[in-house]
């Protein structure tokens, strides 16, 4: 038994063992990496800016869409400045009605327009041709006498200055308070001239002056630039045109 054993270890070792070199070539190859090739495009945050309009309001002028555009019984203005002749002698001369008796079907022009009597003795004429009686020109809405004062008549019915304004001029967006002369129109909103501004500076924002808008605040171009643009990486300085980006 001990004789086969040592021969079985002559046998192994005398067989030559052969080790199979290894190559970094056999190894699978890793994936090339990806090239990135730079592109072009425009900022998301590109100021795309704009100007405010200016407009007088309606009441200063007869565009058709103004909503304060006169009726068609009324003259090219949209508010009459008061009555042209306080005290026209009038001759005309009627039986006595009751007051305020109620309108006819076809109404008198003779006729005061509000308790719709004959008009005797003095008389108020408006600028589209209604006739009252002094103490029956008043407000349609507040009732005040309107003989001393400036009226405005809108859609056959005469308002003094203050509940005209209530009921149909435009509001400033900042200071709700009634706009009369020029209207600045910008995000959808209407605006006293002073009262459009930079939201971070202040500055006042003119017909001339562009502005942008962001999460609905007006800026002026240096705010914006300096608040929301893309700033390139170089220089720093806010991207407004074309840039690269890798």
């Amino acid at each position: 038994m001990d004789e086969l054993d040592a021969l079985l270890n002559d046998l192994t070792d005398d067989v030559p063992v052969t080790i199979k070199p290894t190559s970094l070539l056999d190894e699978p190859l890793l994936p090339p990496l990806p090239t990135s090739r730079p592109t072009s495009r425009r900022p998301s945050a590109t100021p795309q800016f704009r100007r405010p309009s200016l407009t007088p309001t309606a009441l200063n002028t007869s565009a058709p869409k103004s909503p304060f555009a006169p009726s068609q019984s009324s003259p090219t203005s949209p508010f009459a400045q008061g009555p042209t002749s306080p005290f026209s002698a009038s001759n005309t001369t009627g039986a006595a009605r009751s007051p305020f008796a109620p309108a006819p079907n076809t109404p008198n022009p003779d006729d005061c327009s509000t308790c719709h009597q004959p008009v005797t003795g003095n008389f108020i004429q408006t600028f589209t041709g209604k006739k009252f009686h002094p103490e029956h020109m008043c407000c349609t809405r507040c009732n005040r006498n309107l003989l001393h004062s400036t009226y405005f008549e809108k859609e056959e019915s005469l308002f003094c200055e203050g509940c005209f304004h209530d009921l149909y001029s435009p509001k400033c967006e900042y200071c709700k308070d009634v706009i009369k002369d020029r209207i600045i129109t910008a995000l959808g909103k209407e605006f006293h001239p002073e009262h459009f501004f930079c939201a971070q500076c202040g500055k006042t924002l003119g017909v001339s002056e562009p502005f942008m808008e962001y999460q609905g605040m007006a800026y002026c171009e240096d705010d914006y630039k300096g608040l929301f643009a893309a700033t390139c990486n170089k220089c720093g300085n806010p991207l407004v045109d074309d840039y690269v980006e890798a």
